[in-house]
């Protein structure tokens, strides 16, 4: 006769885990690392004269999916964070009678690629005038890409402690 096993379950009929209490830490871990993340972006903005709005959505559920983001439609921070390439400005001459007017020192940036943060910056010395002038492009400052890298981390502690709280 073949040996018979039998498989018995240990300890008692109660679920590991409390579903509905998981899903609200879940939600709340969403939310929270948005949170942070809508601070990493302000911080990124902070010196500029240009003020960026960012719109923050809270954690939903769609299907067996929870999101939130952190979204912004400025097309000066999509320059910024995108880069862009050498172009002209304007793309055609002023008319005569108008000109572009710009500090023709030394430049100096606000932010860096991948740093959280906003610094003074701008230019001095004397003003230029100029029909046209060939812009040398900005270097891609990837902010979305550093704020996700470093977002990871809180994410995966808050969802941690969301199971952690759910377990019974």
């Amino acid at each position: 006769m073949p040996p018979r096993i039998r498989l018995e379950r240990i300890g008692s009929d109660k679920p590991i885990v409390d579903t509905a209490k998981l899903l609200r830490g879940l939600e709340r871990a969403v939310d929270d690392t948005t949170a942070i993340v809508e601070s990493n972006f302000k911080a990124t903005t902070k010196t500029w004269k240009h003020e960026v709005r960012f719109k923050r959505r809270k954690a939903a559920r769609r299907g067996n999916v929870i999101e939130g983001d952190v979204t912004t439609d400025d097309e000066i921070y999509g320059y910024v964070t995108g880069g862009t390439r050498r172009h002209l400005i304007p793309k055609r001459p002023l008319p005569q009678g108008r000109s572009l007017r710009f500090r023709g020192g030394k430049y100096g940036a606000k932010t860096r690629p991948r740093v959280l943060g906003s610094h003074k910056g701008g230019a001095g010395g004397a003003f230029v005038f100029r029909k046209q002038v060939m812009h040398p492009g900005t270097k891609a400052r990837e902010f979305e890409q550093e704020i996700a890298l470093r977002r990871q981390r809180n994410l995966h502690n808050f969802v941690i402690r969301a199971y952690a709280e759910a377990r019974k």
